[in-house]
C-alpha cells in the first residue's frame, strides 16, 4: 500500500508524491493500492521507458491519480483513479502511450494529454475507458499543446 505521503509538503509539483519513478526502463506497476497522496499517486519521469502500469487502485491523490510525463512506451491498463485534485492520467509530453480499460471517475479531468516545449508528444491511445466526471467537469479528456503550435491530429492523438 501507497498511502499518506508528502506530509511534509515537499514540492508535489516537480519533486513528491506517492511513487515518483525517473530514469527506468522495463518498468512494472501492478496491483497496488494507493491513497491520500500530497502530489501525484503514481508518477513516471524523466526518461522513463517501456513500462507498464496496470490494475492499480488509486484514489485521492492532491494531484494526477496517475502521471506520465517524459516517457516512452507506457501501457496503463485496467486502473481504478478516483477522486484526484486534478487529472485521472496525465499524459505530458511522452510518446507511445496506451491508456485503456481504466475506470476514472470524478477527477477534475478523466485524461489530459498535454504536450509542451520539452519533448513531443505523439502516438496516444486512449479507448475502452470508463469516464465519469464530477458535476463541476467542463470536459473528460482534454488534449492541449501549451506551446499551442500542434493540434490532436499533429500529435496522433
Amino acid at each position: 500500500m501507497i498511502h499518506d505521503n508528502n506530509r511534509e509538503y515537499v514540492d508535489a509539483w516537480h519533486s513528491a508524491g506517492g511513487l515518483k519513478v525517473t530514469e527506468s526502463q522495463g518498468l512494472e506497476i501492478r496491483g497496488n493500492d494507493v491513497r491520500r497522496n500530497d502530489g501525484p499517486g503514481i508518477w513516471t519521469d524523466l526518461d522513463v521507458r517501456d513500462a507498464v502500469i496496470a490494475g492499480n487502485v488509486v484514489l485521492d491523490s492532491m494531484r494526477s491519480g496517475i502521471e506520465i510525463e517524459l516517457s516512452t512506451d507506457v501501457i496503463t491498463v485496467d486502473n481504478v483513479v478516483a477522486r484526484s485534485g486534478e487529472q485521472g492520467v496525465w499524459v505530458l509530453e511522452s510518446s507511445r502511450v496506451d491508456v485503456f480499460h481504466n475506470h476514472l471517475s470524478d477527477n477534475e479531468r478523466a485524461v489530459w494529454v498535454l504536450d509542451g516545449p520539452r519533448a513531443d508528444l505523439v502516438d496516444v491511445r486512449i479507448g475502452n475507458n470508463v469516464l465519469v466526471g464530477p458535476s463541476t467537469a467542463g470536459v473528460l479528456v482534454a488534449v492541449d499543446d501549451w506551446t499551442e503550435n500542434r493540434n490532436a491530429v499533429d500529435m496522433r492523438v
